[in-house]
């Protein structure tokens, strides 16, 4: 009964894990449309998933232990020793659940490199139209009097965000 819950709390965390995977996808989308509202959302979505994610993280702890101590095992076991253990005794499944869950993890890293490199990008893009702006803001050309053309510089101007 022990191994049952815990092939239950891990097949709850594949089952989070590709739901993260689910949200990240939707936010690389999100980010290459530079729709702001909708990443907004997505983080919010995100912030929900990883405390599921946690509290689940720690019902699979107390799974394991109960599970390790019910095969006779020390209770540094890892997940990985007892689905070995299992798998010798013929009981593959949690072993199918760890590949899967590996497999996840593999995509949410990638998925989340890309958004992290996508993210990074229009974070350049902006900082560098930024700088633009604020320079043509602060340099004003302007003739004189006698008809000749100056260049005064002003000092720094704040600039709203939003322009």
């Amino acid at each position: 009964m022990k191994v049952k819950t815990l092939t239950a709390v891990v097949v709850e965390q594949l089952r989070l894990l590709e739901g993260l995977l689910g949200i990240l996808k939707q936010e690389t989308i999100e980010l290459s449309k530079i729709h702001l509202d909708a990443i907004i959302e997505t983080n919010s979505q995100k912030e929900v998933m990883a405390a599921s994610i946690n509290a689940n993280a720690a019902l699979l702890q107390q799974a394991l232990a109960e599970a390790t101590s019910h095969e006779g095992m020390s209770a540094n076991a890892t997940l990985l020793d007892l689905a070995a253990k299992l798998k010798s005794k013929g009981n593959v499944e949690i072993s199918q659940i760890l590949e899967a869950l590996d497999n996840t993890a593999d995509q949410i890293r990638q998925v989340a490199t890309i958004n992290q490199e996508i993210a990074e990008c229009f974070e350049s893009s902006v900082t560098s139209s930024i700088t633009l702006l604020s320079q043509i803001i602060n340099l004003s050309h302007t003739y004189a009097t006698s008809g000749d053309y100056h260049q005064e510089h002003f000092g720094p101007v704040m600039v709203n965000r939003k322009a």
